[in-house]
């Protein structure tokens, strides 16, 4: 689903970079797509294609709660060196 909010007022508890904030503030104003929690209303993930965001949205106040950031896996993920040393080449 595509969540678009203008002049959002984000309230990040764990105190993330202001950098990453305003990432996710400009990636809301300009229209992004997230996928809503199932089981959990208004609980949304969205990926940014570097990293994830995972936050809440009021259904009252339509204030963001961001609740975690982490980075997105890249799609070749290294070996770990004890897999490489027991099947070697």
């Amino acid at each position: 689903m595509t969540i678009r909010l203008q002049n959002v007022r984000i309230d990040d508890p764990r105190r993330h970079p202001r950098e990453t904030v305003q990432r996710l503030r400009l990636l809301l104003s300009a229209g992004a797509e997230a996928q809503a929690e199932s089981g959990r209303q208004d609980f949304y993930e969205l990926n940014s294609g570097r990293e994830v965001f995972y936050f809440h949205i009021s259904p009252v106040t339509r204030r963001v709660l961001l609740l975690a950031v982490w980075d997105r896996p890249s799609a070749t993920v290294p070996a770990h060196p004890a897999r490489l040393a027991a099947h070697p080449a």
